[in-house]
């Protein structure tokens, strides 16, 4: 079977969805080897010198996901005689082989006031009829699962949930004492730590409210790290703004985007990890913060039940006295810290990358066998 996949974003800086897509075309060779990939990126991805006899990297000619769905797609495809085409959220019509969509939440339509605009509009018109097209459709939690099959009225059976992984060769506790270094090397004293996009959903506002009561719980003074490039106009100034209003300014940092490298070293040295969201699909950060030993505290959400019931604190979103106690809790609170910690080590390690490109694969050998 020749299967062409949809990796338009590899390279964009875009989260989540971007590092499934990356361990996707890594390991999809691997572990099933059997089938040819043909991997669509756009202009701007360095594609590898190195790549298996088996993959065969197409350059798109345009950037924009609305042309290259409703256009280049359907062309490609059939240029590359495809017998299945993996897309991500938006499936293009009139293609004539198995389609496989990635639903990585539906969030655009459970939450539309967090998704304003055209853009974020057409998704909502345009999920549906991907997902009456589709052959199956791929998400990354039962949660989210639930929601499509409510939300969408699709058959349940249509509808796989294979869950997300995380590096554990990248992601992992740092062996003693280390020293951040390039533009965060003025954090040598123990932080809190964000992150992830800046959007409305994140529930950022909560945080820093909270964040005010735990400096006055803990009668002193440290550090709150938010990082994470800002992905709604007008969001990170409005959180600056109350960071000003607060009087915290000496005490908030906002990072903007941060690399990879610059991601576990923010990560390794902080003392506690704030996964705060009032919606997800997933949520990778939090189980990369397991895995390199920090204790979590996580909005109490239903996704959020299901992946890290055991291993993180939780508090109800909308309450900042909550979020500030539980701070101070893992804060100062050895025993308890070390308890956590444990429990989200052992927990991270039953996520891995290897594992949702070996379910995915079955998902493409079911589809060969109808």
């Amino acid at each position: 079977m020749r299967i062409g996949i949809d990796a338009h974003i590899l390279g964009k800086n875009k989260g989540g969805v971007e590092k499934y897509l990356r361990q996707l075309v890594l390991y999809l060779p691997q572990v099933a080897p059997w089938y040819d990939y043909v991997f669509f990126v756009n202009r701007r991805y360095p594609v590898p010198a190195d790549s298996p006899a088996n993959v065969t990297y197409v350059t798109l000619p345009f950037s924009d996901p609305l042309i290259e769905r409703s256009v280049i797609l359907p062309w490609l495809a059939l240029k590359h005689r495809l017998d299945l085409l993996h897309v991500q959220r938006i499936t293009p019509p009139l293609v004539n082989c198995a389609l496989v969509v990635s639903l990585h939440d539906i969030l655009p339509l459970t939450n539309p006031r967090d998704y304003r605009g055209w853009r974020n509009a057409l998704v909502r018109f345009m999920t549906p009829q991907s997902a009456r097209r589709a052959s199956r459709i791929l998400t990354v939690s039962e949660t989210t699962k639930i929601e499509i099959v409510k939300t969408l009225h699709v058959p349940a059976a249509k509808v796989v949930f294979v869950y997300n992984g995380i590096d554990h060769k990248f992601f992992r506790p740092q062996l003693g004492k280390e020293t951040i270094s390039g533009r965060f090397s003025f954090l040598s004293d123990p932080y809190i730590l964000y992150l992830g996009a800046l959007e409305t959903r994140k529930n950022l506002e909560v945080v820093l409210s909270a964040f005010a009561g735990f400096l006055a719980l803990i009668n002193g003074t440290t550090r709150l790290i938010i990082a994470g490039g800002d992905r709604t106009s007008g969001y990170g100034q409005r959180l600056k703004k109350l960071v000003r209003e607060k009087q915290l300014s000496d005490n908030v940092v906002f990072t903007g985007f941060v690399s990879d490298s610059e991601c576990l070293e923010l990560l390794r040295n902080a003392r506690l990890f704030l996964a705060p969201s009032r919606g997800e699909g997933f949520d990778i950060p939090p189980l990369e913060a397991m895995s390199c030993g920090v204790p979590v505290i996580c909005s109490d959400i239903e996704v959020h039940r299901e992946l890290f019931a055991g291993a993180a604190e939780f508090f109800p979103p909308a309450e900042t006295d909550i979020l500030a106690q539980l701070m101070a809790g893992l804060w100062e609170g050895s025993q308890l810290r070390e308890s956590m910690i444990q429990k989200g080590l052992l927990l991270a390690k039953k996520f891995t990358w290897e594992n949702m490109a070996c379910q995915t694969a079955d998902v493409y050998r079911e589809i060969e066998q109808m």
